[in-house]
């Protein structure tokens, strides 16, 4: 799921990965704790590096 980096938190709380974008930079969240922050030019690999775990 995809949100925006402010409600990103409870927009993707009952999705098992979430991805909120804001500005030059992205956080990946995996049932609803931020667990990683990616550049702009990062966002598809961090998010793949998480759906492959």
């Amino acid at each position: 799921m995809r949100a925006c980096e402010v409600n990103g938190p409870g927009e993707v709380k009952e999705a098992d990965i979430g991805l909120a974008c804001g500005g030059d930079y992205a956080v990946i969240f995996r049932e609803e704790k931020l667990v990683k922050r990616v550049n702009g030019c990062e966002v598809a690999g961090g998010l793949l590096d998480e759906v492959e775990l």
